[in-house]
């Protein structure tokens, strides 16, 4: 079985690797530079601790910036 994963942009990229079990030989993780399209990054950070709240903390604002920042 052969498992694929892409992404427009991933900054944890070896994170994911692991966590699908792929090895260091297999991870190829292009640099943003080899886009086509340019990308823009926002961040946006949140105080809660735990799991559950920061999720629901997070639905507003995640909203918002997507309307915001989506065409």
């Amino acid at each position: 079985m052969r498992f694929v994963g892409l992404s427009t942009a991933l900054a944890n990229a070896k994170d994911v690797a692991d966590w699908l079990g792929i090895h260091k030989l297999g991870l190829y993780n292009f640099k943003p530079s080899v886009r086509p399209v340019p990308i823009k990054v926002f961040f946006e950070g949140f105080t809660e601790k735990h799991y559950c709240p920061r999720m629901a903390t997070m639905n507003r604002p995640a909203y918002k910036a997507i309307n915001t920042h989506a065409r």
